[in-house]
């Protein structure tokens, strides 16, 4: 948990150099990272919501916790992680910072090793998630 909060101070604070090129037109940058802010917050939002008293910090499962398969979950199995990473890129796009996207970039890395291990608590916990597992997508809804 310390690691994922590290990264994400990192993104949201390293200095480094702005982009030397614009991804978009120039105020293109700041309009694409606000708008992947704001789906990032709608999407950790939703999550947190559909997960009512299952909602934890914590990667593993709320004790007497139900499997949450409603709302975003009926999609994917981490949108809190997927809010978090487009979090990230919204950032590292609205300061133009090089290495935030770098960094937002090895997040992808991070929260799918997080995932993993998260996943490995919720089949010891419930049967079924197995089943869940092989019908929805990880991450990125319809692609992993």
């Amino acid at each position: 948990m310390a690691g994922q909060f590290c990264l994400i101070l990192l993104v949201l604070f390293f200095p480094g150099q702005n982009f030397s090129f614009h991804l978009f037109l120039p105020p293109g940058d700041q309009l694409a990272g606000g708008t992947l802010i704001l789906i990032a917050l709608w999407i950790a939002g939703s999550g947190i919501r559909s997960l009512r008293e299952a909602f934890t910090p914590y990667p593993y499962p709320v004790e007497g916790g139900p499997l949450v398969r409603e709302g975003l979950y009926r999609w994917i199995r981490h949108p809190l992680y997927l809010g978090v990473l487009l979090g990230l890129f919204g950032v590292s796009l609205w300061r133009a910072n090089s290495l935030s996207l770098l960094l937002s970039v090895g997040s992808l890395f991070f929260f799918n090793a997080k995932a993993n291990h998260e996943e490995e608590w919720l089949l010891k916990k419930f049967p079924e998630y197995q089943s869940y597992r092989q019908k929805t997508k990880k991450i990125i809804p319809f692609i992993f």
